[in-house]
């Protein structure tokens, strides 16, 4: 049925989506996904994750939230 196809393909690129989805989350650990994908499709927006990240990661240290795991702290970039 037509009516359907909406919910299986969508136009919005992969860049798109990840961007949506970091602006869109309000759960740290939704957003902080976005680390683990291809960093081409978040670089424009890096500003943005950079300053969430600063705001963020003094909190994550002292309340260690369990999805804050080393494994997760080796996605944070660097530079």
């Amino acid at each position: 049925r037509k009516k359907y196809w909406g919910t299986f393909f969508s136009l919005k690129t992969g860049t798109a989506h990840m961007h949506q989805s970091f602006f869109e989350h309000t759960e740290d650990r939704l957003k902080f996904a976005i680390l683990t994908e291809n960093p081409r499709k978040w670089m424009s927006i890096e500003p943005e994750i950079r300053e969430w990240l600063n705001e963020r990661l003094p909190v994550w240290l002292e309340e260690q939230p369990d999805w804050f795991t080393p494994t997760a702290m080796a996605w944070i970039p660097s530079s």
